[in-house]
């Protein structure tokens, strides 16, 4: 099918547009009719025949942590909370999770950036609330759940503005329509997580250490 600009990911791979270059490798978009035991047949009755058939047809790009089922304190599912399509505090938590901090979470920046530097900007940005766990500064944090309106607002009205919003039917869809992807730079990303923003976030303290005694 003709796609317009900006309904598939992106290809970073090294070499991959290469691979199309050499008299073996064929690129083939003409839809799948049927499989049979020589090969494909696809919807213009081409046969293509096959020794190995690998099927990559998609994934849910959108459930995350799924199939782990998450429980908040007050007896929340976490799949209850995400419907009908997951959201986030800047990627990184959902509010009434207390201390549960995500990696590539929703709306993280992984069709323009690469996975590893997405996760290592999470988790350094995860330590430094875990570093201040281990001071006994809080017992629990979570994100606001106005923080995380304000976020997700700016969030969709910055997306018409992108290429993601081109106009076809994508995986990066969400269940309201709007593209379930970063519409910053990905060096924004990282601005957003440098540090935590003190009001965004609701705190529990954490009960004064006992003193440790040393007597004999």
């Amino acid at each position: 099918p003709d796609y317009p600009p900006g309904c598939k990911r992106l290809v970073m791979g090294t070499g991959f547009y290469h691979q199309f270059t050499r008299p073996t490798v064929a690129l083939v978009d003409t839809p799948i009719d049927h499989v049979e035991p020589r090969g494909i047949v696809t919807a213009d009755g081409v046969l293509h025949e096959l020794d190995v058939l690998v099927t990559a047809t998609g994934f849910h790009t959108n459930t995350y942590v799924l199939p782990m089922e998450v429980v908040a304190p007050d007896g929340r599912r976490l799949t209850d909370v995400w419907d009908p399509q997951p959201f986030a505090y800047r990627t990184v938590a959902t509010p009434g999770f207390p201390n549960l901090f995500m990696i590539i979470g929703p709306h993280s920046p992984f069709g323009n950036q690469s996975l590893f530097a997405i996760s290592e900007t999470q988790c350094d940005f995860a330590m430094q609330w875990i570093e201040r766990w281990r001071r006994h500064e809080f017992e629990t944090t979570a994100p606001t759940a106005e923080a995380t309106a304000q976020f997700n607002a700016d969030l969709k009205a910055a997306m018409p503005n992108t290429i993601w919003t081109a106009g076809c039917t994508s995986w990066y869809l969400g269940a309201d329509g709007t593209p379930e992807m970063w519409p910053w730079t990905a060096q924004h990303h990282g601005e957003v997580l440098r540090e935590p923003v003190a009001e965004h976030w609701e705190l529990t303290r954490a009960p004064a250490p006992e003193p440790v005694s040393t007597a004999r």
